[in-house]
Formats: C-alpha cells, sequence, structure tokens
C-alpha cells in the first residue's frame, strides 16, 4: 500500500527519529510504499532523504509563534503544492498527523481526488498556545479558534483516531465520533534492559551514581524547570545527577535556573543526539522523570518504559494512562518540586524497588509494541480504503 504522511510541526529541538511522523513512517516502512511530507528544516530548504525507507517531501516552512525551535509551513501556495504532491505520489491513503495548514490542505487535496483520509490527533491547542505572549484572555481566544479549526478538518476524515484515550476523549468533547485508540507504538528491539552505557557515559562526562533522566524538546511546556528545582532538594538526600536529552528554546534558561540554584555541575545537556545512542541514553537512567504536563502520544514515555525505566511523572494529561501508581512509576502533583523531589528520593534511595517498577514498567511498554501499532493502522487503511463512498462528509 502507498501511504502518504503528512505533519505540520517540524520540532527542530529534536532529531528526526524521535518525531510522530518519524516513529510511524520507519514502523511502516518495512512492509509498505511510505512517503513524508512536512515542513523543512529551514525557510526553504531542499529536500534531503532523512527517515530510512521513506521518501520526504518538504515544503516551506517559517518558526511556530512563539516557538523558536518548532517550524511550521508556509501557507503561501500550500493548496497546490498538496494537490501537486498527491497528483505525483498517487497514494491510497493520506494519513494526517494534524490539523493546521499542511494537514488542512493535504485533506481537502485527498477529498477533491476522491483518495482515503485518516486524521490522527497528536498534538492539542494547549500545547501549542503555551509559548503564545498574549495573556490568558489572547491565549482563551486561539484556544477556541484552534479547537474549532481541529474539529473541522478532523470531521472531513474518512477516520480518526488518537495515540492515547486522554486524547481519544479529548477530540470526542471537541464534537468528533468514532475516535479510534492506536497507540503510538515503541521499538522493543531498540528499547530494551540490559544496553550496554560505558561508552554513553564516557562521552558525556557522565560519572557513576543515580541519573534522573528525560528526553525530548527543551521547552517552556515540558515543565523541565520544575525537574531544575528539585534537585537540590534531591541532593541533599542522594547523590543523584539530572541527564537532559534534547535541545529546544528553555536551554539557555534552563542552564541559568540550575547555576541560580548552585547544582550546574550536576545537570548533563547532552543536546541533540544521534539515533543510535537514545537507547544508551534511556539504559543510563536510574529513573525517567517529567513534569510537563501536556504529554499527548507518550513517545518518550514508552520508550523510557520499554528500557526497564520507572517513571515519575505529573499527575496530568496521557501520563496517568502509563504510569500507574506503585506499579511502574510513581506520580506527583503538577508543578510541585517538592513532591517531585520526595518521588524521586523515594525511588533513588531504594534501587530494588526502582528495579522492581522498571520491570512493571517494561511488561506495560509490551502491549505498546510497534507491531501492534501497524497493524491497528493497516486495518484502518484497509477500512477506508474500500468504502465506496469515501469523499461523503461525516
Amino acid at each position: 500500500m502507498r501511504i502518504l504522511i503528512g505533519t505540520d510541526i517540524r520540532a527542530t529541538g529534536l532529531q528526526d527519529g524521535w518525531s510522530a511522523e518519524s516513529r510511524l513512517a520507519r514502523a511502516l516502512a518495512g512492509t509498505h510504499d511510505v512517503h513524508v511530507a512536512r515542513p523543512a528544516a529551514a525557510r526553504r530548504a531542499p529536500t534531503v532523504p532523512t527517515l530510512p525507507g521513506t521518501v520526504e517531501h518538504t515544503v516551506w516552512s517559517m518558526p511556530l509563534a512563539g516557538h523558536r525551535h518548532r517550524r511550521i509551513s508556509v501557507p503561501i501556495g500550500l493548496h497546490r503544492r498538496a494537490g501537486d504532491l498527491l497528483d505525483r505520489i498517487r497514494p491510497d491513503v493520506v494519513h494526517v498527523l494534524g490539523q493546521l495548514p499542511l494537514c488542512r490542505a493535504l485533506i481537502t487535496a485527498a477529498r477533491d481526488r476522491g483518495i482515503a483520509v485518516v486524521a490522527t490527533s497528536h498534538i492539542t491547542p494547549e500545547a501549542l498556545i503555551a509559548g503564545l505572549p498574549v495573556g490568558e484572555g489572547g491565549r482563551a481566544v486561539a484556544h477556541e479558534w484552534l479547537w474549532r479549526r481541529a474539529a473541522r478538518s478532523l470531521a472531513r476524515a474518512d477516520a480518526v483516531t488518537a495515540p492515547t484515550p486522554y486524547v481519544a476523549a479529548l477530540v470526542t468533547l471537541a464534537g468528533i465520533r468514532p475516535v479510534h485508540v492506536v497507540s503510538t507504538g515503541v521499538d522493543l528491539t531498540r528499547f530494551r534492559p540490559g544496553i550496554a552505557t560505558a561508552a554513553f557515559r564516557a562521552r558525556h562526562g557522565i560519572t557513576a551514581g543515580p541519573i534522573i533522566g528525560f528526553v525530548g524538546r527543551l521547552d517552556p511546556d515540558k515543565g523541565l524547570d520544575v525537574l531544575i528545582r528539585a534537585l537540590p532538594t534531591v541532593r541533599a538526600q542522594v547523590d543523584a545527577r539530572l541527564l537532559l536529552v534534547g535541545d529546544g528554546d528553555s536551554r539557555a534558561r534552563l542552564q541559568a535556573l540550575a547555576g541560580r540554584l548552585g547544582v550546574a555541575e550536576h545537570v548533563v545537556f547532552t543536546g541533540l543526539l544521534p539515533d543510535d545512542e537514545l537507547p544508551a541514553a534511556y539504559a543510563t537512567m536510574t529513573v525517567f522523570a517529567t513534569a510537563g504536563t501536556n504529554h499527548l502520544r507518550a513517545g518518550a514515555l514508552l520508550e523510557a518504559m520499554a528500557s526497564g525505566r520507572a517513571v515519575v511523572g505529573a499527575h496530568a494529561a496521557a501520563v496517568p494512562g502509563l504510569v500507574r501508581a506503585g506499579l511502574t512509576g510513581l506520580l506527583f502533583p503538577p508543578d510541585d518540586a517538592d513532591a517531585l523531589a520526595a518521588r524521586l528520593v523515594e525511588l533513588l534511595a531504594d534501587p530494588v524497588r526502582a528495579a522492581a517498577l522498571g520491570l512493571h514498567a517494561r511488561a506495560l511498554a509490551e502491549q505498546h509494541d510497534q507491531h501492534l501499532t501497524v497493524a491497528g493502522f493497516e486495518q484502518i487503511y484497509r477500512s477506508v480504503d474500500s468504502r465506496p463512498m469515501r469523499g461523503a462528509h461525516r
């Protein structure tokens, strides 16, 4: 089957292999002809294939307002570009991972040509408006407008999916039914317990001892300041270090905060990592921690859990669906650095318990094997591609 995956946002603070479209494309590429349409890494950057086994198509891009390390497509000429792409690729199914300009243009072009459309909602207006400097009133207006536009786009798809029950509930509240839950999935062969870490530690100057880790964009919506504010309290009881893998708008601010709190020498910023270093990064961690309140796909959480790592996470968004308190990790109230520190000490001071939670985390991650994700989407693709009345609106 020939599949075109479209996405609206390109995060330049992440390796290409970490994004939603990359994970899905890589999982499908083994048995399908996969094409990916997304914003370019720079304004008019040429197409440079970065996703193994797929064909990549880029469109002109510009920075997303309030997010220096995230890029969105330039709206000018987008509908023509989307139509040209579909005429050249002739996909059986168009699968969009968003509801902003590029994905909306792909939906319109697909509808005009009678091509089946699957739409996945994996980013909500809450995450997009987090960095907008428009005040609470402006954010409320933007929130309502973005949800209205998103619902309108989703309603034009032949099938709608969400990566977690939490996102499915949000989309249902927006008036879209039915919504199929299909996990982001995780590569259980890449991310597993027992990965060697000595070379990774040496390369990044990570000394022996307990490690609190995070993987993802270093952006305001990830709540990483809460992690750094918790570190002095943790270190008063456990000789732990914090490992932050990724890059983003908040990096300089987080480094300055660590300096003010006197823990700068105990925080390791790796910057962007090659994909082949990522399994060792997770294996280096004693626990994976996240204070973000907008987790929707939970891709990094699943990778950490597949690596056999317990998770300490904020009780918000999709996190409680994976972090079963006392079984696969521990939860804490959002934005509460003291509570986060207490949970971290609870596990770091008891490595036997942390390891036991990690084993349960691995078992839960096995329910999200990427092969199950591929099978789920394949079933949906076959269903929508065989419908005789694909053009009917929801």
